[in-house]
C-alpha cells in the first residue's frame, strides 16, 4: 500500500499480487533467464470484474459503518421522544389535548394487558385509533418534539438510501422511512399506555377543560368509523365505546347550545343599542317639532 509521499505521491494504491501454488496449463520457457512459466496472461476484463469486486466489499464495509452511525443516532432520537410522551402528565402540551387524552382513558378496556399498540383485539381498536391522533398531535404541537421527530425522518431517509445501493430498490426500501415512522408511534403509542397505567383512577377530570367544538367533533367521527367498521364486520361494539361516543355527542351538544345562547346575548346587546339609538332619535325629533 503507497500513500502520499510514497513512489507514487499522486494519489493513494495498493499493489496486488497473486500466485498459483499447482498450476495444470501448459507451460513455456522463457528466452530471459531459460526460465519455465505457464502460459497465459490476465484478461483486461478479469482485472476489470477484480477491481470491481475489491471496491464493492470496501463500499460495503464503508455502508456498514456508516449505518452503524446512523442506527445508534435514531436510538438516542428515538428515546428523546419516548422520555418526552413519559413527561407528559407534567406538560402543557397535554392540556391541549385533554379531551382526546380522557377519551383515550375511558375506551381502554378494563384489562390492562391488552393495552398494547399491535393489539388486534377488538376492544383496542377505538384506543390505538384515537391514541394515534394523540401521538400525531404530539408530534407538531411541541417545538422539541417536532425537531426530533424530523431529525428522525432525515436519518431513516438517509439508512434508505444506503439500504437501496446496497440491497437495491425493492417494497422494503420504497417503504423504508413510512414504516419506521409507523414503528415509532407504536412505540410511542405504548409509552403513552404505560403513563396512563400511573394515572390514580380518581387522577384525571372529564370535564371540557376548555377544549373546542372542533376538537370533539374529531373524537366523535373517530369514533363512529370505528363502531361502523365493527358493524360491518359483524364485530361486538365495547360498551366504553358506545358510553364514550355518547358522552362526545353529549359534549357536541352542550358546546352547539351554548354558541346558541352567546349568538342570542349577542343579538340582545345589539336590539339594545338599537332601542337606545331610536328612543334618542324619537326624543330629538319630538323636542324639534
Amino acid at each position: 500500500m503507497h500513500l502520499r509521499g510514497d513512489e507514487n505521491d499522486k494519489h493513494i494504491h495498493i499493489h496486488l499480487g497473486i500466485f498459483e501454488e499447482e498450476s495444470s496449463r501448459p507451460t513455456w520457457t522463457s528466452k530471459f533467464g531459460n526460465r519455465s512459466q505457464p502460459k497465459g496472461v490476465f484478461k483486461q476484463k478479469s482485472l476489470n470484474h477484480l477491481k470491481k469486486s475489491f471496491l464493492s466489499n470496501i463500499e460495503l464495509e464503508q455502508s456498514q459503518v456508516i449505518e452503524k452511525q446512523f442506527l445508534v443516532s435514531r436510538q438516542l432520537a428515538e428515546k428523546k421522544l419516548i422520555e418526552k410522551m413519559g413527561e407528559l402528565t407534567e406538560q402543557s402540551v397535554l392540556k391541549k389535548q385533554q379531551a382526546l387524552l380522557n377519551a383515550i382513558i375511558e375506551v381502554l378496556p378494563d384489562s390492562k394487558k391488552d393495552w398494547r399498540a399491535n393489539s388486534n383485539a377488538v376492544s383496542m381498536k377505538s384506543a390505538n385509533a384515537l391514541a394515534n391522533d394523540f401521538v400525531e398531535n404530539l408530534l407538531t404541537l411541541d417545538t422539541e418534539t417536532l425537531e426530533t421527530s424530523h431529525h428522525l425522518q432525515e436519518i431513516n431517509r438517509k439508512l434508505r438510501s444506503i439500504y437501496k445501493r446496497s440491497y437495491g430498490e425493492n417494497a422494503k426500501t420504497l417503504n423504508y422511512v413510512e414504516s419506521q415512522k409507523e414503528l415509532i408511534k407504536k412505540r410511542l403509542i405504548n409509552e403513552l399506555y404505560r403513563s396512563i397505567k400511573k394515572i390514580p383512577e380518581d387522577g384525571y377530570d372529564l370535564k371540557l377543560f376548555g377544549s373546542s367544538l372542533d376538537e370533539h367533533q374529531a373524537i366523535k367521527k373517530q369514533l363512529e368509523e370505528q363502531v361502523n367498521e365493527m358493524g360491518r364486520k359483524q364485530q361486538p361494539v365495547p360498551k366504553k365505546v358506545k358510553r364514550e361516543l355518547g358522552r362526545q355527542k353529549f359534549f357536541i351538544k352542550k358546546l352547539n347550545a351554548q354558541s346558541e345562547v352567546n349568538s342570542l346575548n349577542e343579538n340582545i346587546e345589539l336590539l339594545a343599542r338599537f332601542n337606545t339609538l331610536f328612543s334618542n332619535f324619537y326624543k330629538w325629533t319630538k323636542n324639534s317639532i
